[in-house]
């Protein structure tokens, strides 16, 4: 069975290597590459091209919604999972707008991550309430 290949777009560097460990710790995910920014982020979608990107929602620069819009209007393949330490529902219908597969809140469990993450992957609707 073919891995789910994952990016992590994360401008904090514990929480982007968290977020790596955690998704490397799953069967089945392989993590392809990591950045620390939008603009290196959108470089590696549109190299790796992976399965599934999870990124942060706030970053300087070119932030998660921006990252998200660009890949949808260039037709990048990548299911696109926000996640925000400002809770999920307050940025989650900008998010459906921009594309996004969905959105997890920082604080959640890191489950609930993981379930966007395989859902994404499979490109169905979210199945937690955002």
């Amino acid at each position: 069975m073919k891995s789910i290949t994952c990016v992590v777009i994360e401008d904090h560097a514990m929480v982007r290597s968290a977020l790596v460990d955690l998704l490397r710790a799953q069967p089945g995910l392989e993590v392809i590459g990591d950045a620390p920014d939008g603009v290196r982020g959108l470089a590696l979608l549109r190299v790796l091209r992976p399965d599934v990107a999870v990124v942060d929602v706030r970053m300087p620069g070119i932030d998660g919604i921006e990252v998200c819009a660009t890949a949808r209007s260039e037709g990048l393949p990548t299911a696109i999972v926000l996640h925000s330490a400002f809770g999920s529902a307050g940025v989650a219908e900008t998010a459906r707008a921009a594309g996004a597969h969905g959105c997890a809140g920082k604080g959640d469990h890191p489950a609930e991550l993981l379930q966007l993450v395989f859902s994404a992957s499979r490109r169905r609707s979210p199945t937690v309430d955002d």
